[in-house]
């Protein structure tokens, strides 16, 4: 028997409950979901790290500290809203994920199940520790404040290793019954690929990237009111968004050059709608670059505001489509999404894109009012 008829032996049958619409229509909206969670997942994990920076440097008194302090104060009031905005967005995706990739995401769920059921608890716990960090005095649990954000970021951090590492699994379909034979009730984390470390690293420098653009937006519609704490952000974030990107960088040629052959080849030329996402998206990341060297009033301009926030958004964008042209091709023939049965629902349909209008124009007022952050 080859590899792929003894996947499908395992791999267990797809739900005969159709979808509400075309599993090509279902597939566009997991991406574009996925990349309506990543936004605020990438500023909500960005930021905290960026907090943990700013809140040891005032307690060791290092620099501008006392600016330093007020910028992680400011930091610390959006982290609650960010946290529930990650949490309201990444429903759809993974509602998404389940019905079309449902055999292979719910089995390979099942495999390290205990992990990734302390995914709650962790996300519940950092949830009211950055509730009771963002909206109490300094004083409240003073010596207790910066381990109690470290915790926070420890349970941020693991739910983004727990998913990618359950994503990885997933499209290995064909170690699912060598691992359910070898494990004891779900104790097993899957770290057999090299690309989950990858993953998990890059993540990390693209949450700091992208805290950081988020960070200095809010800034910049303060420089009219306090201009020298604006310049002041500008000018401390720029070398920590410069580490993120040269991190990022690094860690995003690693993955590329550590893909499988077929895949390498598709995204280097072979398949030209992949390879011309990943290349722009590389584009637009460069466009960042430049203009994060901006220094003095250039940094502060509208234009180059709206530089970093465009070009920034097309390249996760782009970056969202290149992964999941990976997670296919790594899955293979072994299972295909377009087998999915389906029946067009309208009315579901329609509720859906009207539930998700109405919530996108909740956020952005929530987003909105970000910009009312006043000084403490």
């Amino acid at each position: 028997m080859n590899l792929t008829s003894e996947i499908k032996l395992i791999v267990p049958a797809i739900d005969s409950v159709p979808l509400m619409g075309h599993p090509a229509l279902e597939k566009i909206l997991l991406v574009f979901t996925f990349i309506l969670h990543l936004i605020p997942m990438n500023i909500l994990l960005g930021s905290v790290i960026i907090a943990v920076a700013l809140k040891t440097q005032k307690l060791i008194k290092y620099g501008n500290y006392d600016l330093a302090y007020r910028l992680y104060r400011d930091i610390l009031k959006m982290l609650p809203t960010a946290l529930s905005l990650t949490i309201t967005l990444g429903v759809a995706p993974l509602l998404f994920l389940q019905s079309l990739y449902g055999p292979l995401f719910y089995t390979s769920t099942i495999l390290m199940a205990p992990f990734w059921l302390l995914i709650l608890a962790f996300i519940m716990v950092s949830y009211y520790i950055l509730y009771l960090l963002g909206w109490t005095e300094e004083k409240v649990l003073r010596p207790l404040r910066l381990p109690l954000l470290l915790a926070a970021l420890a349970g941020l951090l693991y739910t983004a290793f727990m998913y990618g590492s359950n994503n990885s699994l997933m499209q290995a379909p064909q170690k699912f019954h060598s691992i359910y034979n070898s494990t004891f009730y779900g104790l097993y984390i899957y770290l057999s690929d090299i690309n989950i470390i990858l993953r998990f690293l890059h993540v990390i420098a693209g949450s700091i990237l992208i805290a950081s653009i988020a960070i200095f937006t809010i800034s910049y519609f303060k420089k009219e009111t306090d201009r020298d704490f604006a310049v002041y952000t500008a000018d401390y974030l720029r070398p920590v968004f410069l580490l993120a990107f040269s991190m990022q960088a690094l860690i995003g040629f690693s993955m590329l050059f550590a893909q499988k052959p077929e895949i390498y080849s598709a995204l280097m030329g072979k398949n030209v709608l992949q390879t011309g996402a990943l290349w722009l998206g590389v584009a637009f990341a460069a466009v960042q670059l430049i203009a994060a060297h901006f220094k003095g009033e250039y940094i502060l301009k509208k234009a180059t505001l709206i530089t970093l926030l465009i070009s920034a958004f097309a390249c996760l964008c782009l970056m969202a489509v290149t992964r999941d042209f990976i997670r296919d091709a790594e899955i293979g023939t072994a299972f295909s999404y377009m087998s999915n049965p389906y029946q067009w629902n309208v009315i579901v349909l329609g509720a859906f894109f009207i539930t998700l209008a109405g919530g996108l124009a909740v956020c952005a007022y929530m987003l909105f009012g970000l910009k009312e952050i006043k000084k403490p």
